[in-house]
């Protein structure tokens, strides 16, 4: 039976993100070989759990991989030394450097510290699942984003196309379905900006549930120096990057469009906070993370003590 990996970066929720893996252990057990956990420099404890997670065999037969990253990268855009996309003028790349240093003490960042970088570049699987920490699976969900992908005739990635409330074109009727279909706004596609205060890259593949095509995901790396992970060019994770995949002719697919079923296979997700606002609170108060709520959930219902 052929088995993918799966790309996971940890930042202070291990129970959540041991929860999120859990629920995916239930519904895709057999199809997964090896979980490559990347940790952002969470607190102290916080890879004491996947340590145990892993010495207890909790979700055998799988492989877990864990790693801390040398600096931070957070939800900003960093560079890796000697790996500057073409798009970054020189004015950008100071202003950037100077950020990572104020937030880091280092200028650079190592290029497997780059979020799902170190799996991408490790894996040995032709296919890599990447996800959120905050995901509840309901079902067999590589399957379906495999199928999607093998159906390709230039495999990209598959998953859920979005972001369409950032986007100016949801109010002129442009959708997922109308993309996935052949349908572009305009010329400048997969561009979404055209007065100040828009979002440039609105359109991406999420990638808090996304099978991609490790090949590709590689070639544009080493050909661009543009990572998956990175916040490229004023975007959110991987939205630059889907330009770069379209620009190079790889296909791309939302398997969850066709079949209606979502909500039946994930939620991302009904039992807590999602994105940058659940990492702790951000110091905003609007958002608490709940570890005892959630470590209170997998005891109930998977009888495991995180």
């Amino acid at each position: 039976m052929k088995k993918i990996d799966v790309s996971v970066q940890s930042y202070n929720k291990p129970e959540s993100l041991i929860f999120t893996l859990l629920t995916l252990h239930k519904n895709c057990k057999e199809s997964i070989d090896t979980v490559w956990i990347n940790d952002d420099q969470s607190e102290p404890g916080v890879m004491d759990k996947y340590h145990k997670l892993k010495e207890k065999d909790v979700l055998f037969p799988w492989k877990i991989k864990t790693r801390v990253n040398k600096n931070r990268v957070g939800w900003w855009v960093s560079f890796c030394y000697g790996r500057i996309p073409k798009y970054a003028s020189i004015v950008f790349i100071l202003k950037r450097i100077v950020w990572n240093f104020y937030k880091n003490k280092s200028f650079f960042i190592d290029v497997h510290d780059f979020r799902y970088q170190w799996a991408i570049d490790t894996t040995d699987k032709s296919e890599l699942l990447i996800i959120h920490d905050d995901v509840e699976f309901l079902g067999d969900v590589v399957r379906s984003l495999s199928e999607s992908l093998e159906e390709q005739i230039a495999p990209g990635i598959s998953g859920d196309l979005g972001q369409c409330w950032r986007c100016r074109y949801k109010n002129e009727g442009c959708t997922p379905s109308k993309i996935i279909q052949g349908h572009r706004p305009d010329q400048f596609w997969p561009v979404t900006k055209k007065v100040g205060g828009e979002h440039k890259w609105a359109c991406r593949i999420n990638e808090w549930v996304a099978m991609v095509n490790v090949k590709a995901v590689r070639e544009i790396a080493s050909s661009e120096n543009v990572f998956f992970g990175n916040c490229d060019d004023g975007g959110d994770t991987g939205a630059y990057w889907f330009s770069q995949l379209i620009s190079k002719k790889y296909s791309f697919r939302d398997p969850f469009i066709y079949q209606n079923n979502t909500n039946q296979l994930f939620k991302h997700w009904d039992g807590g906070v999602t994105g940058h606002s659940a990492w702790v609170d951000q110091g905003d108060g609007k958002n608490k993370y709940d570890p005892k709520k959630l470590s209170d959930r997998i005891y109930r219902e998977f009888d495991y003590e995180v």
